[in-house]
C-alpha cells in the first residue's frame, strides 16, 4: 500500500511539473507583446487624423499618439499633461448619477466584502480563474498558478 501511495504522489508531482513547465514555456511567448512598440492604429482603434493645437490637421502617427495621450492624460487627471488637469466634476451630474442607483449592497454582503482576504479565498479564486487570463502584473497566465493553487495561494497571501 505504501508503494502505491508513493507512486500516486510521484505521478501527481510529475504531472504538476509538466503542467508548470508547459505554462512557463507558453507564457514567455505571450508576454512578448508587452515589449513591442505601439502600433500606429492605437490598439486597433483607427484614428486617421487629429487637429493639432495650431489648428492644422495631421495624419502623422506620432502626432496622433501625442494628441491621444494629451487628451486622455487630462481626462485621467495627469498633472503632467500638457493641457493641464481636467476641471472638477459637475456636482449636479454626480448627484443625478447617484440618484439613478436602484440597488444597494445589503449589510450582510457589505460585511462579507469588507472581511479580510484569506488564503482559502485566494486558492478558490485561483482555481476558478479563466486559465488564459493574466491575474497579476507579471504577465503570467492563471493556468500557471492553477498548477498548484494551494502553494500559490499561500505565497500570495
Amino acid at each position: 500500500m505504501r508503494n502505491y501511495k508513493e507512486m500516486v504522489q510521484r505521478s501527481s508531482q510529475y504531472s504538476q511539473n509538466n503542467a508548470f513547465n508547459f505554462q512557463a514555456a507558453n507564457s514567455k511567448r505571450s508576454t512578448n507583446h508587452l515589449f513591442s512598440p505601439l502600433d500606429t492604429s492605437l490598439r486597433r482603434v483607427s484614428i486617421e487624423k487629429v487637429v493639432t493645437p495650431s489648428g492644422d490637421v495631421s495624419t502623422n502617427p506620432q502626432e496622433i499618439l501625442l494628441r491621444f495621450i494629451e487628451h486622455w492624460g487630462t481626462k485621467m487627471g495627469d498633472a503632467n499633461s500638457p493641457t493641464g488637469v481636467a476641471p472638477p466634476p459637475d456636482d449636479g451630474k454626480q448627484r443625478q448619477l447617484l440618484d439613478s442607483v436602484l440597488r444597494f449592497v445589503t449589510d450582510s454582503d457589505r460585511e462579507r466584502l469588507n472581511a479580510e482576504l484569506t488564503t482559502a479565498d485566494l486558492v478558490c479564486a485561483i482555481r476558478h480563474m479563466k486559465a488564459t487570463s493574466s491575474p497579476d502584473m507579471d504577465g503570467l497566465l492563471a493556468g500557471l498558478y492553477q498548477v498548484a493553487p494551494d502553494v500559490f495561494g499561500n505565497r500570495l497571501q
